[in-house]
């Protein structure tokens, strides 16, 4: 009973981690993802443009300083100063931490950022509801990969029946 717990255990850890493989794969192929900036002017770095030919999210993360930062449409690039980023740009839908997802329809857009050295966030563009099934799938694989250690780690313990 004890090693077969241990295999089951370690059979959910590998499906898990192949779930886990995949989204990240789909990722990959499906986002555009990009960490490079270009100082625009003295003190403001603004990223490559972003294309949206649907509905989508941007996620942009990393850390640094509110307000100083923000994620702008392309018509409106050269109108962004740092006293004013906070007025001009998007909301984020969600905003946990470093990283800050926007839902945005089809456009250009730049995330801005005032600061004395090249920032280090890394910003993302996925198709609409993308991220959402991503992320879900990650969490998921998560999920199986801690449940099959903890089986393991279970069937290590158990005691042989007599």
């Amino acid at each position: 009973m004890r090693k077969k717990t241990i295999e089951a255990g370690i059979v959910v850890l590998f499906v898990g981690v192949a779930i886990m493989i995949l989204a990240g794969v789909a990722i990959s192929e499906a986002a555009f993802l990009s960490s490079h900036y270009s100082l625009h002017s003295r003190g403001e770095y603004v990223s490559d443009e972003i294309s949206v030919a649907g509905t989508g999210q941007i996620a942009v993360f990393g850390n640094g300083t509110t307000g100083t930062l923000g994620l702008v449409s392309a018509s409106e690039l050269n109108a962004v100063t740092a006293s004013n980023i906070a007025s001009i740009a998007m909301t984020p839908s969600t905003a946990v931490g470093g990283l800050q997802l926007y839902s945005v329809s089809p456009g250009n857009y730049y995330f801005v950022i005032f600061g004395g050295s090249p920032p280090g966030y890394v910003y993302a563009s996925f198709p609409g509801g993308l991220f959402d099934e991503l992320a879900a799938s990650v969490i998921s694989g998560l999920a199986l990969f801690l449940s099959g250690v903890a089986i393991a780690i279970t069937g290590t313990f158990q005691h042989e029946r007599r």
